[in-house]
């Protein structure tokens, strides 16, 4: 499992802009929550990452996050199996 910083996590976060997404003039139809779940799938990416890896969290949770994050990558056209910040 890849190790993510503090520093490099939080620098994904801030390059996403959460008002895009929050704005009530957001259409909401499925292909736009489909694109929307891709492009925020980004930023939370390397925060899941993070999570999964971490041993205070029970084995069989991270597992489950290891498998969640392979499912979107592989959902994902935009993403490689594996790929790191």
């Amino acid at each position: 499992m890849n190790h993510h910083t503090f520093e490099a996590v939080d620098q994904e976060v801030r390059k996403f802009d959460v008002n895009a997404f929050t704005a009530e003039s957001a259409v909401k139809t499925a292909e736009t929550r489909r694109s929307q779940l891709v492009t925020v799938y980004a930023p939370a990416r390397p925060i899941i990452m993070a999570l999964a890896s971490m041993p205070m969290i029970p084995k069989a949770w991270r597992a489950v996050l290891t498998l969640f994050i392979g499912a979107l990558d592989e959902a994902n056209p935009t993403f490689k199996a594996g790929k790191d910040l």
